[in-house]
């Protein structure tokens, strides 16, 4: 019996370090652009050992197992890709939202055992989820309303008693079932200015426009996959019911979305939709439409696991056609990372410090840095999450580039946000053009 307790004993340990080693292998060659082929393969062989031990009882549930789960994995980050076609009834399944909580665990886990110099890819993964979860579930951690203009104005009351963190996702969150609802009736219209929301929060207006976007391209995308001139109709009807549900001022916190649906929904669309975008609307929607595209990349399932940010930029380099695109892209990826890290600045540091941007580049950036601030301080507040990424300090040779990139601008975008909201609207900080 002893001997069977130690062999247990070591069984259980020796499978621990395993697990801490192939998943630290996984980290590092996703930071580093590498394919992490031989941690898989490690996993599969030992699997494959394990299983040999089965007999024809313990094959079958382990067979039983293996399905549900590589459906789970993939449903888990489908969803986190609003634009896929997995319904919402299946989203909203307990199993598949206690899931997403043991992978945030499991995460913890690994980001306590890793080395410094990893731990905080495990983070931005940790954030990822939590921002995830609180998005897509928002109606059912506030308790099932009716989402009528009532049931709305209950859940946001209930949100803003939530910490900071979670209520801006909770917020997005309901503006998209709020819209999807509005969908199952008819086709929206005036949906955030009926008079029966006039008294909304103002500090709930971005995010429910944002999540409403979201709701809204994900219904007309899939119209903009036909060719011209049904290509151009598809792209003025998402247009116009972008101005037409959404406030004075906030359109365009609508029309940003269509970046991010078309990169998930119809990646291969991208080029048309974009030329579509510049014949029959303005540099500054196409501007959006990029900005979009680029929050869409950071979300996307591939570059889910931890350290892939670096291939995120790759890929925008690769597939914008020109600058204005290229950096409004790296202005939406940088503004969606830092939303998602806001309470951990050593993730945004790790972006800015880890990769070799050029001063263009460095631009956009800070652009979508000091953009996500703005967002965080109109619906959030100057509180404690924003002052610890204001306060933080960088050592060695990051210093001066997060002075010169990260703090100035972002304090400057803070000190004028009021004016520059009076003047060109919340819109203004889901585009970039440069020099202006």
């Amino acid at each position: 019996m002893t001997d069977a307790i130690q062999s247990m004993m070591r069984f259980s340990w020796a499978m621990s370090l395993f697990g801490l080693r192939q998943a630290s292998q996984i980290a590092s060659s996703l930071a580093t652009m590498r394919s992490p082929r031989s941690a898989v393969t490690g996993f599969d062989a030992v699997s494959d050992v394990a299983r040999s031990q089965l007999d024809d009882q313990f094959v079958n549930a382990y067979r039983a197992g293996d399905r549900w789960q590589q459906m789970l994995i993939d449903t888990v980050f489908g969803v986190m890709d609003p634009a896929l076609e997995v319904s919402r009834s299946m989203a909203s399944q307990t199993v598949l939202r206690g899931s997403l909580t043991v992978l945030r665990q499991s995460a913890g886990i690994l980001e306590a055992a890793m080395p410094v110099e990893r731990r905080w890819a495990w983070r931005e993964l940790r954030n990822k989820l939590e921002a995830f979860e609180g998005f897509q579930y928002a109606d059912h951690i506030l308790g099932f309303r009716d989402l009528d203009a009532d049931g709305l104005r209950a859940q946001l009351n209930q949100a803003s008693s939530s910490n900071p963190y979670l209520r801006l996702w909770l917020t997005e969150g309901l503006g998209f079932a709020f819209t999807e609802a509005a969908w199952d009736v008819d086709e929206p219209y005036d949906l955030l200015c009926q008079k029966a929301l006039e008294t909304l929060p103002v500090e709930s207006l971005i995010p429910l426009h944002t999540g409403m976007g979201l709701s809204l391209a994900r219904r007309v995308v899939p119209e903009m996959s036909a060719d011209d001139p049904a290509l151009e109709t598809a792209v003025k009807r998402f247009a116009e019911l972008c101005e037409h549900n959404s406030r004075p001022g906030f359109a365009m916190a609508s029309f940003e979305a269509v970046g991010l649906i078309t990169r998930q929904l119809a990646p291969d669309k991208v080029s048309q939709i974009d030329a579509a975008i510049t014949r029959c609307q303005s540099v500054d929607q196409r501007a959006a439409f990029w900005h979009g595209l680029g929050r869409g990349l950071y979300f996307v399932a591939t570059q889910a696991w931890p350290g892939s940010t670096g291939r995120a930029v790759e890929k925008l380099r690769q597939e914008t056609p020109d600058d204005e695109a290229r950096w409004n892209g790296l202005a939406g990826l940088a503004w969606a990372l830092t939303l998602v890290n806001l309470r951990q600045p050593e993730v945004i540091e790790s972006f800015v410090g880890g990769h070799d941007f050029a001063a263009d580049e460095f631009d956009a950036i800070s652009n979508g840095v000091s953009s996500a601030a703005v967002l965080w301080a109109e619906t959030v507040g100057e509180e404690s999450t924003l002052k610890t990424l204001r306060d933080h300090q960088p050592k060695g040779l990051v210093e001066m580039l997060w002075e010169r990139t990260i703090r100035q601008p972002m304090t400057a975008a803070l000190d004028s946000w009021g004016d520059v909201k009076k003047t060109s609207g919340p819109g203004e900080i889901f585009y970039y053009r440069r020099g202006v």
